[in-house]
């Protein structure tokens, strides 16, 4: 998805979120991370609201079966998207969620990821997070 015409990220954005918007109960793995996507830059997720509507077309659906979230490295992700992420059900199928390297994320860690019951891998190194995140290995690991 790379992009370099004006409007194309925008464009790019668009199919991704109706994507989610579309199947988003189908998805299993969310791999954006910079080392994984290389042609989906960090400036891909930049921008007010982007990664929060993408999330919001996710949660439109009931039944969120996403087992594997590797967003590590975009920095341009800003704001509590641990808790947009997560949502107000958590997500029970999770099992690997990072945000390694995502300087910008900021916020919470939401109580609603005591419902992903089946996360044994969370990475939020480099994060900014604050608040619950001092007993959140209890019963993560």
């Amino acid at each position: 998805m790379g992009v370099s015409r004006p409007g194309a990220r925008q464009r790019a954005q668009s199919a991704y979120r109706d994507g989610l918007k579309r199947f988003g109960q189908c998805v299993v793995k969310l791999e954006l991370s910079i080392a994984a996507r290389g042609h989906w830059g960090a400036s891909m997720l930049a921008g007010e609201h982007v990664f929060a509507t993408m999330m919001t077309a996710m949660w439109g659906h009931a039944s969120v079966q996403l087992r594997h979230i590797d967003l590590s490295g975009q920095r341009q992700i800003r704001g509590p998207a641990l808790e947009q992420l997560l949502g107000p059900r958590g997500i029970p199928t999770l099992e690997v969620l990072s945000l390694k390297g995502c300087s910008s994320v900021t916020g919470s860690v939401p109580l609603s990821i005591a419902n992903s019951k089946q996360l044994h891998s969370l990475n939020l190194h480099g994060c900014q997070h604050h608040g619950t995140h001092h007993n959140l290995f209890l019963f993560v690991f």
